[in-house]
């Protein structure tokens, strides 16, 4: 009966392993068009520490934050923009467009319907808070901070990412094709639908489980020492 028993958990494993894959695996971003419709200098019309920028087209200036504690930004197009003063406020972006855009240290508390295009990302945060339907694209991130956020539908493509926290994240149809992927902490991430097979470099620091998944075979001997250390397996690296 035993026998039975686990000839049967490995005909499921094997059915399992060798399912089709949905082609794409992740599903990509929905972006809906941005049409501004006006254009704005960047200065904000602070009222008790809040502003927004609605529907407006902003080119080639800083946007100072000082004094601003809550932004919103709804329909608008950023282009060549350098956000300052940024750390301490809290953003919301809607249906809006970056390009070429410095957005360094700044704080997202949800990013919706958004596109990143050539963008400086170096210490963003999105902690706890919900990034749906976003493609970056060629942006430079560093120290991303993603700890427990609700992500779907995002893509990062030909993007370097270097310390990616995804702690505790909710994240579900997310790819990284041509990304550079270092310094990732997957611990007790909650993935469905996530595809790292396209990445041309990924490294994990941190891993609980990878349910929900999926890497190419030519991957996993570059993982097969995170992958052990995560299970608890023990590796003599010594020669025999």
């Amino acid at each position: 009966m035993l026998r039975d028993l686990g000839g049967a958990c490995d005909d499921l494993t094997s059915a399992a392993m060798n399912s089709p894959i949905p082609d794409p695996f992740a599903q990509p971003p929905q972006i809906k068009p941005v049409r501004p419709a006006a254009v704005s200098d960047g200065t904000l019309d602070i009222d008790r520490c809040w502003a927004e920028i609605s529907k407006a087209t902003v080119e080639g200036v800083e946007v100072s934050l000082l004094d601003c504690d809550e932004l919103e930004l709804a329909g608008s197009i950023f282009s060549d923009v350098t956000f300052v003063d940024a750390p301490g406020t809290e953003v919301r972006a809607q249906n809006c467009r970056f390009e070429k855009c410095d957005l360094s240290g700044m704080s997202f508390a949800s990013l919706r319907n958004c596109t990143f295009t050539s963008c400086k990302l170096l210490g963003l945060s999105v902690a706890s808070g919900q990034i749906s339907d976003v493609l970056f694209d060629q942006c430079a991130l560093r120290f991303v901070n993603l700890r427990m956020a609700t992500i779907g539908k995002v893509a990062f493509d030909s993007c370097p990412i270097d310390d990616l926290d995804l702690f505790d994240a909710s994240a579900s149809d997310v790819s990284f094709d041509g990304c550079r992927v270092t310094k990732l902490n997957a611990d007790r991430l909650t993935a469905e639908r996530v595809d790292f097979r396209y990445a041309v470099e990924l490294a994990f620091t941190q891993i609980t489980r990878l349910d929900g998944c999926l890497i190419s075979s030519t991957q996993l001997p570059i993982l097969m020492h995170a992958l052990a250390v995560a299970t608890g397996l023990r590796v003599d690296m010594g020669e025999s």
